[in-house]
């Protein structure tokens, strides 16, 4: 009965117990009851050891959630300075909604990861791109240096990351945006 409750098909059924009952009824005789085998347990499969989790300063991440977020980071701050490279290489500069969308997940990945710092810069710098997205005339070269130094500094600080030291808070910059 457990083979087929457990949808087991190709199994060979022991019928001689079931064949002995059929037999004491036929017959009149008392029913034996069947001797269970010992039940023998399989031993536990084992576990993969528990990978030790990525400690940077007070942030503790597990080792996969750290690579991922990692990398990720990394793309958004190379489509941080593809976005500035187009800035600068225009005659006139205009924001574009990618921009403030690679600073905000580059700031909300970092929140989760827990590292503050990054967040709170790319924050800052996604508040500043977007009130400049789609306007004319509201990026000069000066803020096109600070863009520069922003995004230079972010990517340092994901490099740190990177190389599991903690980053350093940037409020001077931050300031400025």
């Amino acid at each position: 009965v457990d083979m087929l409750k457990s949808g087991s098909t190709t199994a060979h059924i022991d019928t001689s117990h079931l064949l002995t009952v059929a037999d004491c009824i036929e017959n009149g005789r008392e029913i034996p009851q069947p001797v269970r085998p010992a039940q023998t347990t399989a031993p536990e499969p084992e576990l993969p050891a528990e990978e030790t989790p990525v400690i940077i300063g007070s942030v503790s991440i597990a080792p996969i959630l750290f690579r991922i977020a990692s990398e990720e980071a990394a793309e958004h701050v190379r489509g941080l300075r593809t976005y500035l490279a187009e800035l600068q290489e225009a005659a006139a500069p205009v924001v574009s909604y990618d921009f403030m969308r690679a600073a905000h997940t580059l700031a909300g990945v970092n929140r989760t990861m827990g590292f503050l710092t990054i967040a709170e810069l790319a924050y800052a710098l996604e508040q500043w791109l977007e009130a400049r997205i789609n306007k004319h005339g509201t990026v000069n070269h000066a803020q096109l240096d600070l863009l520069n130094a922003v995004i230079t500094r972010l990517d340092a600080q994901c490099v740190a990351v990177r190389n599991r030291e903690e980053p350093k808070s940037q409020e001077e910059l931050i300031a400025r945006l």
